[in-house]
């Protein structure tokens, strides 16, 4: 063999090696896309209990399904870079059931997990929905986070989801009509006094009435009277005029003294 032969072989040796190079390259390329459609988002049960919990709650509130935690949670800002990259990527990888946000400014209320640990599943699965379960609750009790827990082989038809979360039902299409949509269209909460100068309490729960006026929307300038602890009691009520509060405190006043309260003091 001549030194021709082996210069043209080492020339096809290396356009060799060049095109196996770049038809790796190629297919390394395709191959990060090649992916397909899941056949659906959620389970039959956590399909399910979505629409249930969609039911549950006024324009108020909005639902997310499969929200990542990362989305949600974030590393104390004190923590060293390595603590942090580590609990970035365990929030990373994993996901809440359902997110229950306002609508307006898509602040979170609180999260909900749904358990679907079953006796005939065996021992392991259980251990792993506990031990799943307890890293939840840890997560969301030192974020400051409302965590519900909520059985998916149970069925929640009829069942006031929307009171067991938030604290309160759903709001009534009458009741809707005669109040904002969110409570931050109003003005700052203060005391609200009668038309004959006495403070009011709730009738429901007996705290503090608060005014509102609606700083915009179709009933801007309109006041609101609202319990205090307001979403977790729903009493509130529009006042569009003297003559109508008159009638609302004569009735309520009449309902307060019939279960033994004297005055509204």
């Amino acid at each position: 063999m001549n030194i021709n032969s082996v210069i043209i072989a080492g020339v096809l040796f290396a356009l060799l090696l060049c095109v196996v190079y770049l038809l790796r390259k190629a297919l390394a390329s395709r191959s990060q896309y090649a992916v397909q459609k899941r056949s659906r988002v959620l389970s039959n049960a956590e399909r399910s209990f979505y629409e249930e919990l969609c039911s549950a709650f006024d324009d108020d509130y909005a639902v997310l399904p499969k929200v990542e935690m990362s989305q949600i949670l974030e590393p104390k800002t004190q923590l060293v870079s390595s603590v942090k990259s580590a609990i970035s990527k365990t929030l990373e990888n994993d996901h809440f059931d359902f997110v229950l946000c306002s609508r307006q400014n898509m602040t979170v209320f609180g999260v909900i997990e749904l358990e679907h640990s079953d006796v005939a599943s065996g021992a392991q699965k259980n251990r792993h929905q506990l031990t799943r379960n307890e890293h939840v609750s840890k997560l969301c009790e030192n974020a400051g986070l409302r965590l519900f827990f909520f059985d998916a082989r149970q069925s929640y038809k009829g069942v006031d989801l929307s009171r067991l979360i938030i604290g309160r039902s759903k709001l009534s299409e009458d009741e809707a009509k005669m109040s904002p949509t969110h409570q931050s269209q109003l003005t700052i909460e203060t005391p609200s006094n009668s038309i004959y100068g006495h403070s009011r309490s709730c009738p429901k729960c007996r705290s503090e009435i608060v005014t509102k006026v609606a700083l915009k929307g179709s009933d801007i300038g309109e006041k609101f009277l609202m319990c205090r602890k307001y979403p977790y009691c729903d009493y509130r009520v529009s006042v569009k005029d003297l003559e109508r509060m008159r009638e609302i405190e004569q009735k309520e006043s009449k309902q307060a003294q019939s279960r033994g309260y004297k005055d509204w003091s």
